[in-house]
C-alpha cells in the first residue's frame, strides 16, 4: 500500500471513495395488486436487485443471490407488482471519488475528481394485508 510522505499533504491513493445512489422522494410503492386480493392471497415478502445505471436510471432488475422467491402464484403477483413499479424509479446516480494533489506538493488536495458508476442497491418490499386491504412497504 502507498502510503503519503509524513507531512507532504498528497493523498493516499487508496483512499478512493464513493458516494451511493439515492432514490428520489417521487418513486412510488408497487401497490398490492387488486387480483391477488381477490384471489386470497395474504403476505409475501419480495427481494429485489436494482440495478442504477450512471444517469441513475433502473439498468435492470435481478433476483437477491441466496433470497430465492417463493414460486406461488401470490408471489407472482407481487414480483410483478415489484417490476412494474420499480422499472420507473430515478435516483441520483453514485460516483467514485479520489483525490487530486495540487501542484504543490505540501498543500493538501487540489479537488476531489468524481466518475459516475453503474451500482445495485438490494430492496425488500413487504405485501401485508391491514384491516382488509392490501399495503405495501419497503426496507
Amino acid at each position: 500500500m502507498n502510503q503519503p510522505e509524513a507531512g507532504s499533504g498528497r493523498p493516499d491513493p487508496s483512499s478512493e471513495r464513493i458516494t451511493p445512489a439515492y432514490a428520489s422522494s417521487e418513486n412510488r410503492l408497487p401497490e398490492y395488486p387488486a387480483y391477488a386480493l381477490r384471489a386470497g392471497c395474504r403476505d409475501g415478502v419480495v427481494p429485489v436487485r436494482v440495478v442504477i445505471d450512471t444517469d441513475g436510471n433502473v439498468a435492470a432488475q435481478q433476483d437477491i443471490p441466496d433470497r430465492p422467491l417463493p414460486s406461488d402464484e401470490c408471489h407472482m403477483a407481487f414480483r410483478a407488482a415489484v417490476q412494474s413499479a420499480v422499472k420507473d424509479w430515478k435516483f441520483a446516480p453514485a460516483f467514485r471519488q479520489k483525490p487530486v494533489p495540487g501542484p504543490d506538493p505540501r498543500a493538501p488536495i487540489l479537488r476531489w475528481e468524481q466518475t459516475p458508476i453503474t451500482i445495485y442497491l438490494d430492496f425488500e418490499f413487504s405485501f401485508q394485508i391491514v384491516q382488509g386491504k392490501g399495503v405495501v412497504r419497503t426496507r
